[in-house]
């Protein structure tokens, strides 16, 4: 269970910086938020979007959430405390990553 989990956490941070900093991506989200018809100060929800898969922490949430409850990956506690677990370390292993990849600097 031990390298499931951690070939999960290096896949589900993988998927994050590809996602979120990746240039192969850039043009997915420019058409989600394009930056020219961005008002400064103001989100729109496309906007807000594109800041949620940004954010590796914030898609690492989502990500340990589905796999947790789709049974993708199994941790041995109850449904919504495997949710959460999986949904909370999936997001600070995504953090702790992305700081060591460089993708906030």
């Amino acid at each position: 269970m031990t390298e499931a989990l951690v070939l999960w956490f290096l896949a589900a941070a993988g998927f994050a910086l590809v996602l979120g900093h990746s240039r192969i991506t850039v043009g997915f989200r420019r058409w989600l938020a394009p930056p020219d018809t961005a008002t400064p100060g103001a989100l729109s929800g496309s906007r807000v979007l594109c800041e949620l898969i940004e954010c590796p922490m914030c898609l690492g949430v989502w990500e340990g959430g589905i796999a947790a409850a789709t049974g993708l990956v199994h941790v041995p506690f109850g449904f919504w405390l495997s949710v959460a677990v999986l949904a909370f370390s999936t997001s600070i292993v995504n953090y702790v990553l992305a700081r060591l990849a460089g993708a906030f600097d």
